[in-house]
């Protein structure tokens, strides 16, 4: 099984009944000078979107994408309900991994046009 097929099968294992997924980091960051090993990220909205942007870059030709990294940290931030500082301390296996979590989020479902 290819490391993507794992990595997306882990994606939908973390994700709840309401839509937010679940990230545990390999290193603990700091949340207001508390210690913390596990994110919860909760599904985004349209207002979101609006508030940070969108941090998925879409090449309609080619079918690739790939990440405003600025605006996925700071939708990260907000959809996890912490400084943006901890998310830009996130070791960055960590940072990739959340992010990956978080971009089916913003990849239009073409199938529904």
């Amino acid at each position: 099984m290819s490391e993507a097929v794992k990595e997306a099968a882990k994606a939908e294992e973390a994700k709840a009944d309401d839509g937010s997924t679940t990230v545990k980091l390999t290193r603990k960051i700091m949340v207001g000078g508390d210690p913390v090993t596990v994110l919860t990220f909760r599904e985004p909205t349209g207002g979101d979107i609006e508030k940070y942007g969108n941090p998925i870059i879409l090449n309609f030709a080619t079918g690739a994408w790939s990440y405003d990294e600025p605006k996925m940290t700071q939708m990260m931030a907000g959809l996890a309900a912490v400084p943006p500082s901890s998310i830009r301390s996130m070791k960055s296996s960590d940072w990739s991994t959340c992010a990956v979590q978080l971009a089916e989020f913003f990849i239009p479902d073409l199938s529904q046009s």
